[in-house]
C-alpha cells in the first residue's frame, strides 16, 4: 500500500480528513527537512491540495513537539504516523525520557491505533513484465 492509499484509508476509516497533518519527515513525505519551509514531496503536496489539508513538518526540538501535543490533547484530533512502537517511544527523546513518556501518554489517552502491516516498499523489486518487455 503507498503513503497516499494508507491516508485515503485512514480518512475513510475516521470518517473525514484533518485540517493540519505534521509529517516526522518521513522521506515519503518531505523532501527537505527544514521547520519553516520544507520542501514537501510533489505529489504529496497535490493530494493534500486535493484532500484539502495543510502539511507541517514536525518540530525540531523535543520540547516542542511536546509542547504541541499537549496543546491540542483532549481539545482537537491528531493524527500521527511513526516507525516507532509504544515501547520505544522513550528513546525517541533521548535527552529526556520522562517528556517521551508524557508526550505518548497524552498520545495514547483516547486514540486509535492502525497498525499497517506489509512489505516494505524501499526493497528492491523486478520491474513489472510490461516494463521489462519494452526495453
Amino acid at each position: 500500500m503507498t503513503w497516499l492509499a494508507c491516508h485515503r484509508h485512514a480518512f475513510n476509516w475516521f470518517g473525514g480528513v484533518p485540517g493540519r497533518i505534521i509529517i516526522d519527515n518521513a522521506k515519503c513525505a518531505i523532501t527537505k527537512a527544514c521547520i519553516n519551509d520544507p520542501t514537501v514531496q510533489r505529489a504529496y503536496a497535490e493530494y493534500a491540495e486535493g484532500y484539502l489539508f495543510r502539511i507541517d513538518a514536525c518540530p525540531p526540538h523535543d520540547e516542542d513537539f511536546h509542547h504541541l501535543i499537549a496543546e491540542r490533547y483532549e481539545r482537537v484530533s491528531t493524527m500521527l504516523t511513526s516507525n516507532f512502537d509504544f515501547a520505544e517511544c522513550g528513546d525517541v527523546f533521548p535527552a529526556n525520557r520522562m517528556l517521551g513518556v508524557a508526550t505518548l501518554d497524552r498520545l495514547r489517552h483516547g486514540a486509535y491505533r492502525l497498525i499497517l502491516e506489509g512489505d516494505s516498499f524501499r526493497a528492491p523489486r523486478p520491474l513489472p513484465e510490461s516494463q521489462r518487455n519494452a526495453r
